[in-house]
C-alpha cells in the first residue's frame, strides 16, 4: 500500500510489547479480568501447524504481535477482550485508512471484530466482523477506508475485540492509521 501524501496518526508494531497507552481489558462482566491480549513472537499458527511460521509467511506479521488466545485460557468463562488504541487526531486528514496484518482461526463460537470510534470510545462501528459461525482461517493484510466513520474526529480510536470461551484465537500486527 502506497500513499504519496501519507500522514501517519497511529503506528504500532508491538515490538516493545503492548504499550501502556493502549487499553487492554476483558469487557465481559462475568469473565476473568486476567484474560487479555498478550504478545507472541513464535510465528506459529496454533492448531493449524505446529512447525510452520504462517503468522510471518502468510499473514505478513514480523517479530512481536498481539494475540488473544482464547484456547490457551481454557473454559474459564465468557471472554470479550478488547485491545484499544490511544486517541488519534484525524481532523486534518481528507482520507483516513486503517491497515493491519491479522490471523483469525475461527470455530468453537469464537468471534473477532475490528471497530473504530469517532467519539472517544463512546460508540463503536465494526469494520471487520468474523462472526461465531465463521470456521475459516482469515489472514493477511487488511486495508480499510474508515473516513466515513472517523471523518474529521480529533478523538478517534481503533480497537480489536475477541469474544468466546475456549474458542481459538485472533492475532494482529502492524496497525497503522494514515492519510
Amino acid at each position: 500500500f502506497f500513499c504519496s501524501n501519507a500522514q501517519v496518526v497511529l503506528n504500532e508494531d508491538f515490538e516493545g510489547g503492548i504499550p501502556l497507552t493502549w487499553s487492554n481489558e476483558n469487557l465481559e462482566p462475568l469473565g476473568d479480568p486476567s484474560e487479555i491480549w498478550t504478545i507472541d513472537n513464535s510465528g506459529l499458527a496454533y492448531y493449524v501447524s505446529t512447525t510452520a511460521q504462517y503468522m510471518y509467511t502468510a499473514a505478513g506479521m514480523s517479530g512481536n504481535y498481539a494475540i488473544f488466545n482464547s484456547d490457551a485460557y481454557g473454559l474459564n468463562g465468557a471472554e470479550d477482550a478488547a485491545l484499544t488504541s490511544p486517541a488519534f487526531d484525524c481532523s486534518g486528514l481528507s482520507t483516513v485508512v486503517l491497515s493491519f496484518n491479522e490471523w483469525f482461526t475461527g470455530g468453537y463460537n469464537g468471534a473477532a471484530y475490528v471497530e473504530v470510534s469517532a467519539d472517544g470510545g463512546s460508540t463503536w462501528t465494526a469494520v471487520v466482523n468474523y462472526p461465531t459461525t465463521n470456521t475459516d482461517l482469515e489472514y493477511g493484510e487488511q486495508i480499510i477506508d474508515i473516513t466515513s466513520i472517523v471523518g474529521t474526529s480529533a478523538n478517534a480510536h481503533v480497537r480489536f475485540r475477541y469474544t468466546g470461551d475456549y474458542s481459538l484465537y485472533y492475532a494482529i500486527d502492524n496497525v497503522v492509521v494514515q492519510q
